[in-house]
């Protein structure tokens, strides 16, 4: 379960082609996010490509989306991203042990950040990965709250 587990990581669980946490996936109370992890093409030894299961598939895609939001938002710290990516997951409607938030959504994640900014994902910590708890505990933001800031800001503006 290590190093998944200690709280500066996301820990990341498997997903079937139906977006069902894949029977062998592993989890415990720091799973996080989820990704598609069941019959990935992959790359093989000899020059050969197969189809793979496992959280080792998983993990490199919810990576990815993290770099690719975050490389539109590179202001963002790394705690930001992460709540943001938590806020906007699917697949279920509390945070579990099995499929922690749910599977990862890159869109949801970069069209929150658009709408709100960083602030979307909480505090800038200083250190980057201060306050990270890791899983279900994972401290996230309440948008409502930033919809009334937005709103009393725009309210300011256009009256001056």
């Amino acid at each position: 379960d290590y190093p998944a587990s200690y709280p500066h990581v996301v820990s990341v669980g498997a997903v079937d082609d139906k977006g069902k946490r894949a029977p062998w996936s592993n989890y415990n109370d720091q799973v996080e996010l989820m990704g598609p992890g069941e019959q990935i093409e992959s790359t093989y030894p000899g020059n050969k490509y197969f189809s793979l299961s496992g959280t080792s598939m998983a993990t490199p895609y919810v990576a990815g989306v993290a770099a690719l939001v975050w490389g539109y938002f590179p202001d963002c710290s790394n705690n930001q991203i992460r709540n943001v990516f938590a806020s906007t997951a699917s697949g279920t409607s509390d945070c579990d042990s099995k499929n922690g938030f749910g599977i990862v959504q890159a869109k949801a994640a970069f069209d929150m950040l658009d709408t709100y900014g960083c602030a979307a994902g909480g505090e800038k910590e200083v250190p980057l990965s201060s306050g990270a708890v890791g899983g279900c505990e994972q401290p996230l933001v309440n948008v409502s709250s930033l919809e009334t800031s937005l709103d009393l800001i725009y309210m300011h503006a256009s009256s001056n």
